[in-house]
């Protein structure tokens, strides 16, 4: 019987520090520009004291970003560039580096990982306010 706590990078964290994700386009190409690695599909965004981590199933930490990097955090669309173009709702991180400034869109998805959010979802605006407290940012 396999555990629930391995395939879940959430069990593991504090309630409230982390929100779950799907890899979208714009994304890969933000962390890409920040120096960092491709994403799975599937993953999730944590906040600890000093880091925004990017988590993946197992509870690896795929690749992090000093919290203190991390200006604002905001809820807007994101749209990929053709030959696929798509819009998704995003949790929009602007991220300042020494090279300057990126917006780093995650693609949340619902706590039980079972759909994505629209702007009907109240629970939106809930989770970018969890990772803005995380953070200690005003939203």
């Amino acid at each position: 019987m396999s555990d629930p706590m391995a395939s879940d990078p959430l069990a593991r964290r504090p309630a409230g520090s982390a929100v779950r994700a799907v890899r979208f386009p714009t994304t890969t190409r933000a962390i890409r520009s920040l120096g960092g690695v491709r994403l799975p599909r599937e993953y999730a965004v944590v906040v600890d004291a000093e880091h925004v981590g990017f988590v993946g199933r197992g509870g690896e930490v795929l690749w992090d970003l000093p919290a203190s990097a991390v200006n604002a955090v905001s809820v807007g669309e994101t749209r990929s560039s053709p030959p696929f173009p798509q819009v998704a709702l995003a949790i929009v991180l602007r991220v300042h580096t020494g090279a300057g400034t990126t917006d780093l869109p995650i693609v949340p998805v619902s706590d039980d990982g079972t759909r994505s959010l629209t702007w009907h979802d109240d629970e939106v605006r809930a989770l970018a306010q969890r990772l803005a407290q995380a953070l200690g940012i005003d939203i």
